[in-house]
């Protein structure tokens, strides 16, 4: 029997440092604009402290409950994620905090000012339901290691890709997966790029090259192009995946949400006979 799914997702990285500025009033600007869009999934990055997540879910109360990370970070959150599902969608969980498998290779907690080696980063693992069909979906949640000017992190990044295909092809064949976050890979670093592409379709591909610009913004002093955001499918012998990708624009560094625009997919997931990917 043939069986035809539909997902809105948005994923966004909210910029979410200690002295990154006017970091609660942008939090409550991206909570509007995700109420505004109402997607069934937002999956936000850089949510790292407490007060924060407390807030985000106090602006999205009225329409969606919070999917939480495991207690247990050195500092702050563990991974920065926080996840959101909307009441009235048609897929639903029964984890309200979602597992966590946290990166077995990360940058040196020694190297403090650059953040990474402290926030325990990893793969949130959320498990949905559809509420009409009882068709699960697995949407993996991420964050890789960050660059730093000559701090490349290649090997680390490598590691950290390696282990997010892991853990899909760990879960339940049958079950479609989905993945989403800031990657922190662009697609010109090829070798990394094809080591995400081998078991993943990238299904922000046709936006990326439509739109001619990156989704991370900078300064007027830095000219970098960066796509470091995406929304991909595990490919299957089971299920076909299309979607339709739209970024959720700044007008400027930290203005007036972050400096990542975010990412809205409208995915349809379909039974197929063969794997393919549009």
């Amino acid at each position: 029997m043939a069986v035809l799914l539909y997902l809105r997702l948005v994923t966004w990285n909210l910029h979410g440092p200690p002295f990154a500025p006017r970091r609660r009033a942008r939090m409550g600007a991206a909570a509007m604009e995700i109420a505004r869009r109402a997607p069934d999934l937002a999956l936000l990055q850089e949510v790292w402290f407490p007060g924060d997540a407390a807030y985000l879910v106090d602006q999205l109360r009225s329409d969606y409950d919070s999917i939480d990370v495991p207690a247990g970070a050195l500092l702050g959150r563990k991974g920065g994620l926080l996840a959101f599902l909307r009441r009235s969608s048609p897929w639903s969980t029964e984890r309200r905090v979602a597992r966590f498998e946290e990166f077995g290779a990360a940058a040196s907690r020694l190297i403090f000012w650059q953040g990474d080696g402290l926030g325990a980063k990893g793969i949130q693992i959320i498990e949905l339901r559809h509420r009409d069909s009882s068709q699960r979906l697995f949407v993996l949640h991420t964050h890789l290691q960050a660059q730093y000017g000559e701090y490349r992190y290649e090997e680390i990044r490598h590691a950290q890709i390696a282990q997010l295909s892991e853990v899909a092809a760990g879960l339940d064949s049958a079950v479609p997966v989905l993945a989403a976050g800031d990657l922190n890979t662009m697609p010109e670093e090829t070798v990394l790029y094809a080591q995400i592409t081998g078991p993943w379709g990238d299904l922000t591909q046709k936006l990326r090259q439509r739109c001619g610009r990156g989704t991370v913004l900078h300064n007027e002093a830095v000219k970098e192009n960066e796509w470091l955001d995406y929304v991909l499918a595990h490919h299957s012998p089971a299920w076909r995946f299309t979607a339709e990708v739209e970024a959720i624009r700044n007008t400027g560094v930290d203005d007036p949400f972050s400096d990542h625009d975010g990412l809205d997919a409208a995915i349809a997931i379909r039974t197929a006979v063969s794997p393919a990917l549009d």
